[in-house]
């Protein structure tokens, strides 16, 4: 007499498809910030664009010129990521990465400092290997929570 494991088959229907999703890279989109303000060693650049992500307010993408620079503030650390690992949404001013090794390159970050400048969240952070001091300020939303 054969015996029939059906707890078996119907397990591996169900654990497979998030097994899969979790192997298949996650896409990050990013917003383009307007009112963002960009300074290198204290003066202005030329060609720049910085981008927050929507969902992980904590990553902050630079663009200087073709580089792009991923600031993760949780983390304090800074990843040199590939232009060609950046795709541009033609609809908005949104940008998607999807995350992956071969793509990115962890830079050598110190003096990181994040601190509330009234309407706006300064971060500093001076990159070790060029001496170079990013300094970027980011809009941040009003706390209307006590209007309540």
């Amino acid at each position: 007499m054969k015996r029939i494991y059906w707890p078996l088959p119907l397990l591996l229907c169900v654990v497979l498809p998030f097994a899969w999703s979790s192997a298949v890279a996650e896409k990050i989109v990013f917003k383009r910030l307007t009112t963002a303000i960009l300074k290198m060693d204290g003066k202005q650049v030329k060609f720049w664009e910085v981008y927050q992500a929507e969902k992980r307010g904590h990553l902050v993408l630079v663009q200087l010129g073709r580089r792009y620079l991923l600031l993760d503030t949780k983390e304090k650390e800074i990843l040199e990521i590939a232009p060609s690992a950046i795709e541009h949404k033609t609809k908005g001013n949104a940008v998607v990465w999807t995350p992956s090794p071969q793509n990115e390159m962890k830079l050598e970050s110190a003096e990181w400092s994040m601190h509330s400048v009234g309407p706006a969240v300064a971060i500093k952070v001076r990159l070790s290997a060029e001496g170079r001091l990013i300094e970027v300020q980011l809009p941040q939303r009003p706390d209307l929570r006590s209007l309540y």
